[in-house]
């Protein structure tokens, strides 16, 4: 991939993180002043989401920079981001059925 092509890319994942931080916020105060339990949990599904955002920025930093010798270590980079964010949406998923 071009680096042009990676940059754009890098832009779109920094686009996407802040209006979904946006969309977090929103849903937290909601959440927290009506005393939801559904728009709680669902505001923690969307920190997931930011985690995941945040983990493929860093990964796609990382394989840009730090890690150009070969296309193994990129992959490996990003199937560690993909079990951390599994395990954290397995955690959201378990906090949700305890206050269930």
């Amino acid at each position: 991939m071009q680096s042009n092509q990676v940059k754009q890319k890098i832009q779109v994942l920094w686009t996407s993180l802040v209006i979904i931080k946006h969309f977090l916020c929103v849903e937290l105060s909601a959440g927290i002043w009506s005393n939801s339990l559904s728009l709680l949990a669902d505001a923690k599904h969307i920190l997931s989401d930011v985690a995941a955002l945040g983990l493929a920025l860093m990964t796609a930093w990382l394989s840009q920079s730090v890690f150009k010798q070969t296309v193994l270590d990129y992959y490996r980079l990003e199937v560690t981001a993909d079990l951390i964010n599994g395990i954290g949406l397995a955690c959201v998923a378990g906090w949700i059925v305890k206050e269930l």
